[in-house]
């Protein structure tokens, strides 16, 4: 693939990524907000959203890469991921000042995370084995 299409495919992707993330967001916020406090989302959450998002789809194409192993791909993903989240949501976000918010803001991040993993590899190895399975067929008849 070319940097021009590479780069329209995280895009794309990243735009995805972060549509997901603002509607669940202020699914969230609208839900339990009340008449004294607001959890929507402010502006400054939404620009952070959007960089999280891009730099996490850029990180997934680590995933297309398939001359590294599963678990290699996994693990550069992961790391790429949570450099993100630490640098855009905690430290950009303002979690940096109070060391709970640190502690179970990345212990949820990696929950989810594991999540996520968990399902695709199901998913890449379901694909991968349907693969390997129609190419070993040949015909009896030829």
């Amino acid at each position: 693939m070319n940097g021009l299409k590479k780069a329209a495919c995280i895009i794309r992707n990243g735009c995805v990524i972060f549509t997901v993330m603002t509607l669940a967001s202020y699914s969230a916020g609208a839900l339990i907000s009340n008449g004294k406090q607001s959890f929507i989302p402010s502006l400054k959450w939404i620009w952070l959203f959007f960089v999280f998002s891009s730099i996490l789809a850029a990180a997934g194409e680590v995933f297309r890469c398939r001359r590294l192993a599963l678990w290699l791909r996994l693990l550069i993903h992961l790391g790429a991921s949570l450099s993100a989240y630490t640098v855009v949501v905690i430290l950009c976000g303002g979690f940096y000042k109070n060391g709970s918010q640190i502690l179970i803001s990345l212990a949820a991040f990696i929950l989810a995370y594991g999540i996520f993993a968990l399902f695709q590899g199901v998913r890449l190895r379901s694909k991968e084995k349907k693969l390997s399975d129609s190419s070993a067929y040949t015909s009896k008849f030829n």
